[in-house]
């Protein structure tokens, strides 16, 4: 009745499953000529940002091209950005954080051992920038004292060579200046220089001069429900975190960022977030400095399991020369 009293009628099936489809063919099938020509029935293109019609294949809109952020992308699958996270200055570069990335690289398993006892040594300094650590107050209160100072000592003094701190530090005493916010998270936790390097890659990448990706967010917690609870309503919420994600118009590139090893657990992970907040178009990818695997068996196995969850994966982050980070993010987004 709707389509045969209608003058004009467009009919969308942008999103709609195969009942719908079916169901629509069915009216078709069962009006007249005259009122069949008077309908148009249209599909969203998502790939091709194009309306086409499809009864008159010939026909077809082009539409202003679409992009949303990832907060909008999230909210609009239900949930809500809980808490807050900290951004690289959209004036940060690859560039600024490629001292202390030279040095995850040289070897990903030792920056995370050193990385743990360097956190060890700073949760007793009262400033996180500034920091000064009397040894005498810290070798009572940690074990294998000497052992991990000679491990962080080592690192201060790679931090300082590639001008990451400014180290003051003595026989007597642990001292040494950050020398920008963004460089002093990439030292807060082992996994947060391989996030930092891939958010700034990814907003490097350019198509026909402009960037590719609209919005780059890190560290992105997700709350399932979009209801934030607080901590005195004693209510558990289910929350996700998402070390990277990108958006490419309306389309979201998911990543999980990985310096040490990678279980199968991260994989179904990464696909269940990306299939619940990123709808049937969101890309996966799995970014790894060096995939460690027990056996050539269980390594391909695991590449296998990503290639059927559609999951694009990187194996080798810390080869990668600054052309082929441009290339990945692409090659994901097919």
């Amino acid at each position: 009745k709707v389509v045969l009293a209608a003058k004009d009628c467009v009919i969308d099936l942008t999103g709609g499953d195969t009942c719908v489809t079916m169901a629509v063919g069915a009216v078709l099938a069962a009006l007249p000529g005259e009122a069949r020509r008077r309908i148009r029935i249209e599909k969203y293109d998502h790939n091709t940002n194009v309306v086409r019609d499809c009864v008159h294949n010939n026909q077809s809109v082009q539409t202003k091209t679409v992009s949303l952020t990832v907060e909008e992308l999230i909210a609009l699958h239900g949930g809500t950005l809980h808490p807050d996270s900290y951004q690289p200055p959209m004036d940060s570069r690859p560039r600024d954080v490629a001292g202390v990335w030279e040095i995850v690289v040289e070897d990903p398993k030792e920056w995370n051992r050193v990385i743990m006892h360097l956190g060890e040594f700073e949760s007793r300094s009262d400033s996180k920038t500034q920091v000064f650590l009397p040894l005498a107050y810290l070798r009572d209160s940690i074990s294998s004292f000497e052992e991990k100072e000679t491990a962080v000592r080592d690192l201060l003094d790679k931090l300082h060579k590639k001008r990451v701190i400014a180290d003051h530090s003595s026989r007597n005493a642990l001292e040494y200046t950050y020398a920008g916010s963004l460089l002093r998270y990439c030292t807060l936790k082992a996994g947060n220089v391989l996030e930092t390097k891939t958010l700034l890659e990814g907003r490097g990448v350019l198509e026909g001069g402009k960037p590719y990706f609209q919005d780059c967010q890190m560290s992105v917690s997700i709350d399932w429900d979009g209801v934030v609870h607080t901590p005195q309503e004693c209510v558990s919420d289910t929350r996700n975190e998402v070390d990277v994600v990108l958006m490419h118009g309306t389309t979201p590139l998911f990543i999980s960022c990985k310096n040490g090893s990678v279980t199968e657990d991260e994989l179904y992970k990464l696909h269940t977030v990306a299939e619940r907040f990123g709808g049937p178009y969101a890309k996966k990818m799995l970014i790894a400095t060096d995939l460690e695997r027990k056996s050539p068996a269980a390594s391909r196995a695991f590449i296998q399991r990503a290639w059927d969850m559609d999951i694009f994966l990187v194996t080798d982050a810390a080869q990668l020369s600054a052309e082929e980070w441009r290339q990945i993010f692409k090659q994901a987004m097919q």
